[in-house]
């Protein structure tokens, strides 16, 4: 049986809340009722309740998308130049603004991205998965040490990565304000700390609503408007250089259109066929420029945030 617990804000420590919906594991079809709400106070979006961490687990299973194999054994060449180039464009991204040194990647599932910046030969990789099966599988496959915990407990280095990344992980976590702060107490100053979240400011959060991927119940614990983002990253003691959305979007767009179509019963050869037409090579060929645009214009469902560790003096008291 699922265990609940009730929650307040991890940012601004108060209970009172406007309930958004309540909605069901779209992504995985598990079993629970669950509930997003947005903090009266601040503005952040949370789940209140929700599953203690021991009873959500079981919404993490193996055939969860983080935990596949990685690139190489793809049998697909086509499916293997997918894969590695939206891990290539996030590695030339942080690249842009730092062109080596120690990287630190938190939640890093098989080790898909760690796989691509070890073919660069400009890092010094460390990988924390508290997964215990995907951190053997990284440290069997790529020789990288791998921490087997959750980022809070971790025993790491302070003052002493150049970058630290988070891809689709903040969202996941019970107290993302203090992983915040462990990720400034980790970085050297001037370091880069990288992550990718949910968008909320996107089109396709808009247009889908409630059947929008990016709620991904009951996995995602908190989301983050991007002004209340800002103040948060400011006041640990990070400046917002940029955001982007460079990974992610056809995946994420069928997935929400496949949840909009169950939820209205709207399951037959036509909508099946048009599915499989987005997902072919020609479907790929014919959204990329509509889907570049999106990108383009911050609308996609994945925004990635490149913020650098100021310098002591210049944070806040």
């Amino acid at each position: 049986m699922n265990l609940f617990e009730e929650t307040t804000c991890d940012w601004c420590g108060i209970r009172e809340s406007e309930v958004l919906f309540e909605g069901t594991d779209l992504l995985l079809g598990l079993p629970g009722k669950f509930r997003m709400v947005r903090c009266s106070k601040c503005g952040l979006f949370r789940q209140d309740p929700r599953l203690t961490w021991e009873s959500l687990e079981t919404y993490y299973p193996q055939n969860y998308s983080p935990y596949e194999t990685i690139i190489a054994t793809e049998k697909s060449l086509l499916k293997r130049l997918d894969r590695r180039y939206g891990m290539w464009k996030r590695l030339q991204a942080i690249q842009h603004f730092q062109s080596g040194g120690k990287l630190l990647e938190v939640g890093c599932g098989t080790g898909i991205f760690l796989a691509e910046a070890q073919r660069a030969r400009r890092w010094e990789l460390t990988a924390l998965e508290p997964n215990k099966e995907a951190a053997s599988y990284i440290e069997k496959t790529l020789q990288i040490p791998v921490l087997a915990d959750r980022f809070a407990e971790a025993n790491l280095p302070a003052n002493h990565f150049d970058v630290i990344t988070m891809w689709n992980v903040l969202e996941h976590l019970d107290h993302p304000i203090n992983d915040l702060r462990r990720a400034h107490q980790l970085l050297k100053d001037g370091g880069w700390f990288v992550f990718s979240i949910p968008n909320l400011e996107g089109l396709e959060a808009k247009v889908f609503g409630r059947y929008w991927l990016g709620w991904e119940l009951p996995r995602h614990l908190y989301l983050f408007p991007q002004k209340q983002l800002r103040r948060i990253l400011d006041e640990i003691g990070f400046d917002w250089v940029d955001a982007r959305c460079i990974a992610g979007s056809h995946a994420s767009l069928e997935l929400s259109i496949g949840f909009l179509l169950r939820a209205k019963n709207i399951d037959n050869i036509a909508t099946r066929f048009l599915l499989g037409l987005y997902r072919s090579l020609l479907g790929r060929v014919a959204f990329s420029p509509l889907l570049w645009l999106a990108g383009h214009f911050r609308q996609s469902t994945l925004i990635t945030i490149f913020a650098q560790k100021k310098p002591a003096a210049d944070i806040h008291d």
